[in-house]
């Protein structure tokens, strides 16, 4: 082998991370020690409800929320360590739904990931709260799950709202672009659907927030696909730490699987690092060759 091909190949085998993105699951929990009270990251994290303890349960294997307007929430980081997004760096939740009943509401059924201030200890910490007032900034994602017209979808930027993610979405919070999500579906009563919700800070200045719902839905004999994404250039959020969701059309709803995964890109002092190793093998290479 020529000197100049193996500097090719180990410059080749050095550069394949410099352009790899790393991916860190935050949050995986499949609710099968039936308890939503163990705080274990990430295979579970405790939730809490606004409502008394009864309204939220685990139990079979999936969270349970049993009336609607009540807000679920989850912190997914240690207390005072969000994830923040670097450019291009991303969250992504993933989750499985199915509802009792379904409601015409526009963005009805809620998700939503924040950055918190003070954070739930217990339950029956009610929809609206003084400590979601000035913090909890982030994103939510709202579907109507039984559209009778088209656009289903539609995204909220959340400001100083004493209200996180339940009842009314009024004062402090910012619809980001148009309704999306093309010709409407409706929602199965018991079907399950997966739905993801994305944020990806694109530039310094840019975060794409995407949501998307997969499933059959009524009238379908096939899965499809509701998506839609919008970009929010004023007052960003880039960090993140708490997840939540609320029902306010339909009945009783049943979570699974829900996962948050972080996907970075390499710190500079791993680019530093690699450039060191291949300046170090380059040398190497040339002693041998006797250059």
């Amino acid at each position: 082998m020529t000197t100049a091909l193996r500097l090719f190949c180990l410059s080749g085998a050095l550069a394949l991370p410099l352009s790899a993105q790393t991916v860190t699951t935050l949050l995986n929990d499949t609710f099968a020690d039936n308890d939503r009270t163990n705080q274990s990251l990430s295979t579970s994290s405790q939730w809490f409800v606004s409502g008394t303890s009864g309204n939220l349960t685990a139990s079979g294997g999936t969270l349970n929320q049993a009336t609607t307007g009540m807000t679920g929430l989850t912190y997914f980081t240690a207390s005072g360590s969000p994830v923040s997004l670097g450019v291009t760096e991303s969250i992504k939740l993933t989750f499985d739904v199915s509802f009792a009943t379904t409601g015409n509401s526009a963005a009805g059924f809620r998700s939503g990931l924040f950055n918190s201030g003070t954070r739930m200890t217990g339950d029956s910490f009610g929809v609206s709260n003084a400590a979601f007032t000035g913090s909890y900034a982030g994103y939510l994602g709202g579907v109507n799950t039984a559209a009778a017209s088209n656009n289903i979808l539609r995204f909220y930027e959340r400001g100083t709202s004493t209200t996180l993610i339940g009842g009314s979405i009024g004062t402090g919070y910012v619809q980001l672009g148009a309704s999306g999500g093309g010709a409407f579906k409706t929602f199965a009563a018991s079907s399950i659907y997966t739905g993801t919700l994305t944020i990806t800070r694109t530039d310094i200045s840019t975060v794409s927030v995407s949501l998307s719902y997969t499933g059959v839905f009524t009238g379908d004999s096939v899965s499809s696909t509701q998506t839609a994404t919008v970009v929010d250039t004023a007052g960003l959020t880039t960090s993140f730490d708490t997840l939540a969701f609320s029902n306010t059309a339909g009945s009783s709803y049943t979570l699974d699987n829900i996962k948050i995964d972080y996907t970075a890109v390499p710190e500079p002092s791993t680019y530093a690092a690699l450039a060191g190793v291949l300046a170090l093998g380059v040398v190497a290479l040339r002693r041998r060759q006797g250059v």
